[in-house]
């Protein structure tokens, strides 16, 4: 009897440890599936994270494509524009300026016209033409800004200098008349720098020529003979259109065979080569070593020379030269 009861002491013990083993076992396959659950779940959540990023990214491709298509057009837009202005200031430039010189028989003639900027009507203006068979007239200029308003400035003084010099044939009295028509027209005043001549044949040869300057840069007289250039211009002569007491001095030059004489704008003489200025000076040793160039070679000579100097404001030129 004592052995049975040990017996089932021994049963109930192994059962015990079996039901205890079992729980176990079950606690750690539901621990195993909970941890399977949360790894699936997280997966789950990555996966999402994941469509999300990708749904992001290509937000941002498509904000970037959209970017890229607006820059694109603003930028079409943009250089539509500045074609539309260089075409216009090119068009109202080329209606400043007049279509060509006159046939002067016995005389080369050349000009060059430098803008500083192709979306900007230059303030720089020059014109020759004929008063009769034996005579001609001749400008060369430049007026404060540019723009509309120089645009404006260049046809009145074109103009007014025009009808002046074909009523009165002097060089210091046309200026006069111009610097009074400046003052009467404009508000507020806007002054130029003008350069007038007269040419008239000589029966011997050459042209005589009457200069007289309201501020302007003097001309550059190039001599073959004396391989020489200098400077010509009167002693006075002040701003036109700055003040209704202004003086007009005149200066009378001989234009011989084989000599040239070259017009110019201030930009010329204000740009830089390197570090050293292209001042009159400079110009005139330039000159001095091309005096047996014609008009046309001149120009031509000037028109490599300018961009290395890359001159900030607008150039005009007028070569004229008797054949030798």
């Amino acid at each position: 009897q004592l052995e049975l009861r040990l017996s089932s002491s021994e049963a109930l013990d192994v059962e015990h440890g079996l039901r205890i083993g079992a729980e176990a076992e079950l606690d750690s396959a539901r621990a195993d599936r909970d941890a399977a659950r949360r790894e699936a779940d997280s997966a789950q959540l990555a996966r999402d994270q994941a469509r999300s990023d990708r749904d992001l990214a290509q937000r941002d491709r498509d904000q970037a494509r959209d970017d890229r298509d607006e820059a694109r057009l603003d930028r079409d837009t943009a250089e539509r524009e500045r074609d539309t202005i260089d075409d216009y200031a090119t068009t109202l430039q080329q209606v400043l300026l007049p279509p060509q010189l006159p046939d002067i028989p016995g005389l080369e003639m050349a000009t060059g016209y430098h803008p500083a900027s192709p979306r900007d009507v230059s303030g720089d203006f020059y014109d020759v033409f004929a008063l009769d068979e034996q005579c001609w007239g001749l400008f060369i200029g430049d007026v404060q800004g540019h723009g509309v308003h120089a645009a404006v400035l260049t046809t009145l003084i074109r103009y007014s200098l025009r009808a002046a010099l074909l009523h009165d044939r002097e060089p210091a009295s046309a200026l006069a008349e111009l610097n009074a028509v400046l003052l009467r027209e404009l508000r507020p005043r806007r002054f130029a720098t003008v350069s007038v001549l007269i040419l008239r044949r000589r029966s011997t040869g050459g042209f005589d020529l009457v200069m007289a300057t309201g501020g302007h840069p003097p001309a550059l007289l190039l001599d073959p003979r004396t391989k020489t250039a200098h400077a010509v211009r009167p002693e006075t002569g002040m701003l036109v259109g700055a003040t209704p007491h202004a003086t007009f001095g005149t200066l009378e030059v001989t234009l011989e065979p084989g000599q040239t004489l070259l017009l110019y704008t201030d930009g010329l003489t204000e740009a830089r080569r390197g570090a050293d200025p292209f001042d009159d000076a400079a110009l005139a040793t330039y000159g001095a070593t091309r005096t047996a160039l014609s008009a046309a070679a001149l120009i031509d000579d000037l028109a490599t020379l300018i961009p290395k100097l890359q001159p900030t404001d607008d150039i005009a030129l007028l070569a004229l030269s008797v054949g030798s």
